[in-house]
């Protein structure tokens, strides 16, 4: 019996490395067996992936790869675990976790951000040791009602959540690469968590499958930890970009350039100035102003 409780120890301990921690302690506790179903929660969904991986992955070893990958994913899950998030899967380079999917955090938007900053901070200290290439991360922040539970078939399941918050916070993940930002929220992350944090209001955009135009926010930092420039740059960016809303373009233009005249390698403003300037000579030339719906559409899925 010994040596079988030792064995049985030992196959949990492993279980767990699979599956997340406290889904197998809810499972154990319950007394009953996994079974198949899930419930509705409203969650904050983060998504992470890591910038340039393919080029990385061509200049490394495969096993100096794969060790570099755990060590920068071990960075990601504490800063998770720290905000009573919970690390669902590793995806390639990429990561999914949730917060309120277990227990009750009333407050889980809030903690999502301070994840997701604490993850940034952390892969500063992370890239300045050794000589690897830096892993940089983009993070895609979505909130909103999902399925989360015991996802699969009868011969295997896997915890996860499904619904349309998923899919945001992966699509707000690559649209950091369009910006050349890294963290970018939903409207619901904003509206939940805005008192405790600096954002930017980037843009408001439409891509494909998606009938509701999306408004994008660039976290920016915790209140009062973010400098005065960069306050001062997201201040004229969102006048500019209510004048581009607006269709104001000719003040948008002025705008998106004072932008860059303060910060001359900021990417948004780059990106909403060109936009600005092709739309404003597009509906001029086909006499369509009023066909301005104050969206920066996106045709691809990115």
């Amino acid at each position: 019996m010994s040596r079988s409780l030792v064995c049985m120890k030992a196959a949990l301990r492993s279980f767990m490395r699979y599956v997340p921690v406290d889904v197998v302690r809810s499972v154990l506790l319950s007394g009953r067996p996994a079974e198949l179903g899930g419930e509705v929660r409203v969650l904050t969904v983060l998504i992470s992936d890591v910038v340039g991986f393919t080029a990385i992955a061509e200049t490394m070893p495969p096993g100096a790869l794969v060790r570099r990958l755990s060590a920068y994913f071990e960075v990601l899950e504490q800063a998770i675990n720290g905000e009573t998030g919970l690390v669902d899967k590793f995806m390639g380079d990429g990561m999914l976790a949730f917060f309120n999917a277990q227990g009750s955090d009333a407050n889980h938007a809030a903690s999502a951000c301070t994840a997701a900053l604490a993850v940034q901070h952390s892969l500063e200290a992370f890239n300045a040791n050794g000589d690897s290439p830096p892993f940089h991360t983009r993070i895609g922040l979505a909130a909103g009602e999902v399925i989360v539970g015991n996802i699969g078939t009868s011969q295997r399941l896997s915890y996860t959540a499904i619904g349309d918050a998923v899919n945001l916070a992966c699509r707000l993940e690559m649209l950091n690469k369009a910006y050349g930002t890294r963290i970018l929220a939903s409207e619901d992350v904003h509206r939940a968590a805005q008192d405790d944090f600096e954002w930017r209001h980037l843009d408001r955009v439409t891509v494909p499958g998606r009938s509701r135009p999306l408004e994008l926010y660039e976290l920016l930092g915790h209140k009062g930890e973010v400098d005065a420039e960069t306050l001062a740059v997201r201040d004229l960016h969102e006048v500019a970009l209510r004048a581009f809303v607006a269709g104001s373009f000719d003040e948008a233009e002025r705008g998106f350039v004072g932008v860059l005249a303060k910060a001359p390698n900021d990417q948004p403003a780059r990106l909403l100035l060109d936009f600005t300037t092709a739309m404003r000579l597009e509906l001029v030339a086909k006499r369509q102003a009023e066909a301005w719906r104050g969206v920066h559409p996106y045709s691809s899925k990115m």
